[in-house]
């Protein structure tokens, strides 16, 4: 992510690792963050995360450092917060929504991210929602 001077302290911490090509602003305990996880295990595609959630960013409120930050960059306040190549993609609906346009896979090839083809990945991404989300228009099944 990218931001204009001064940079807050997490925006400059994000902005760091944009090293890794595909990134996210996430939550241990979110299932729309362990959709996204999933659809990008099934295609191969590496990932680093920020777990604004998780214990190490306990220590001077740095969980919340990180979602104030990436709100400031994306202007949307749910997780996971999808980046690819520093670029704002969306959040796991969208990715979902632009994997099944045949949006998302040029981005990810262009950011060199396509690993042997995707897996040869041809489902729906709309398996890896939660299960209580069974009745989305999305969904195929």
């Amino acid at each position: 992510p990218h931001c204009a001077a001064p940079c807050h302290p997490a925006q400059r911490r994000l902005r760091a690792q944009d090293e890794c090509r595909q990134q996210g602003g996430s939550m241990v305990a979110c299932e729309f963050c362990w959709t996204i996880f999933g659809l990008l295990d099934a295609i191969g595609v590496p990932y680093k995360t920020v777990n604004i959630d998780a214990f190490e960013y306990a220590k001077e409120n740095q969980g919340n450092q990180y979602r104030a930050a990436l709100s400031s960059v994306t202007s949307i306040n749910t997780f996971p917060q999808i980046f690819i190549d520093g670029a704002f993609v969306g959040g796991a609906a969208d990715a979902c929504i632009m994997w099944k346009k045949g949006e998302l896979q040029p981005i990810l090839e262009k950011a060199g991210l396509k690993v042997e083809n995707f897996n040869g990945y041809d489902g729906d991404p709309f398996e890896f929602l939660p299960k209580w989300m069974s009745q989305n228009p999305q969904r195929s099944k």
